[in-house]
């Protein structure tokens, strides 16, 4: 159809059987398909692309986050060899699609230590990609063809910032007073002690819990024994673990890539500002799932610096992520029934036009018509 009104649509071939499909619905509908193909050969991504790739044409794609431009020079370099010999074969080869690969900068470093930069400038990508495949067909004496990208992740990036509310936090560890008087005035001797203790009481807690696993002791023990390795840790000077932010969203739905492949997004506080955020916490959604939650952060943290939250019930502590683009809102769904966030913008800061999201009764409603 897209043919008959004179666009230009490239039908790209994954599988070498699609190529029969292609060809029986054109004759069917009397059209001449214009025809791409996927190569298959080693890149950044090794286990899904190369031989253990999914797509099972030998013929390429360069897959999204590239940290240095070197993987950019050696997989474009090895698609241009195909091209180049498709052509000799009297293809009539007219459009290389380099795929995606672009970076992304979402720790800020300008570094190639981790997928979470990149270590090239937008210039520097399209001058090593124009260069390898221009030093090819060269070679090759190919006419240099059409170049074209797919840096999805780069180009939707900066498309939208989630917002959410983190409305609850556990409590800190108290200890009364007379304890944290006593811990207070314990000599140096006293500390180095303690450590020695520690180790003793978490073999003994490791013990113990197997026994209440067991069914030999109660639980009651286990609690006591929790409490005193806490008292040991505040002698020793430990830092508190980090308190845990209930947030108002779902992690499968918000943040999908970040459950499911570890990619990890900029999330900052977006009020108080002017305050230094003197909290560790991590953060954890409102699904049963145990896996709803986010523990790594960026920069290789175990935890993100909050605040307290606030006490007047009305006024709400709200943190935004950053970089997550349209990908996430688009492979989130209703799971767990749980609706999607609401779209503010598009202008800058000002709210110029408010989409509401699903809502937890549209979705029990369309679970509900499903199930009949």
């Amino acid at each position: 159809m897209a043919r008959s009104i004179g666009l230009n649509t490239v039908i790209v071939l994954k599988q070498e059987e699609e190529l029969d499909i292609v060809v029986d619905a054109s004759r069917r509908l009397a059209v001449r398909p214009v025809v791409g193909m996927r190569t298959k050969h080693a890149s950044h991504f090794s286990s899904t692309s190369g031989e253990k790739g999914k797509f099972g044409l030998n013929a390429t794609q360069i897959l999204s986050v590239i940290p240095t431009t070197a993987p950019f020079s050696d997989g474009v370099g090895e698609a241009t060899q195909i091209y180049c010999e498709l052509a000799r074969l009297s293809m009539d080869m007219r459009v290389i699609d380099v795929g995606s690969g672009l970076g992304i900068d979402y720790d800020g470093t300008h570094s190639a230590q981790t997928d979470m930069s990149m270590a090239y400038s937008l210039e520097e990508y399209v001058a090593a990609v124009v260069a390898a495949i221009g030093r090819v067909c060269d070679r090759k004496g190919v006419q240099h063809p059409i170049i074209c990208s797919e840096s999805g992740r780069a180009l939707v990036s900066h498309h939208s910032v989630l917002v959410f509310e983190a409305f609850l936090a556990t409590a800190p560890g108290i200890l009364d007073v007379a304890t944290t008087y006593l811990l207070d005035e314990l000599t140096d001797d006293c500390h180095a002690d303690y450590r020695n203790v520690m180790t003793t009481a978490v073999r003994a807690e490791a013990a113990l819990r197997r026994a209440v696993q067991g069914g030999v002791l109660g639980r009651e023990y286990l609690a006591a024994v929790d409490t005193f390795c806490e008292l040991i840790a505040r002698g020793i000077g430990a830092p508190e673990p980090p308190r845990t932010y209930h947030i108002n969203l779902s992690v499968f739905t918000s943040l999908p890539d970040m459950w499911a492949i570890g990619q990890q997004f900029p999330i900052i506080p977006i009020q108080r500002l002017q305050e230094r955020p003197a909290i560790d916490g991590v953060l954890s959604d409102l699904t049963c799932d145990s896996d709803g939650k986010v523990s790594e952060f960026i920069g290789g943290r175990h935890s993100l610096p909050l605040h307290e939250l606030p006490t007047h019930a009305t006024c709400g502590y709200y943190l935004g992520m950053f970089l997550g683009g349209a990908y996430q809102e688009a492979l989130g769904g209703l799971l767990h029934l749980f609706g999607g966030p609401s779209v503010d913008g598009p202008h800058c800061f000002a709210v110029t036009r408010t989409t509401v999201g699903p809502s937890y009764a549209g979705g029990l409603s369309l679970w509900i018509r499903m199930a009949l």
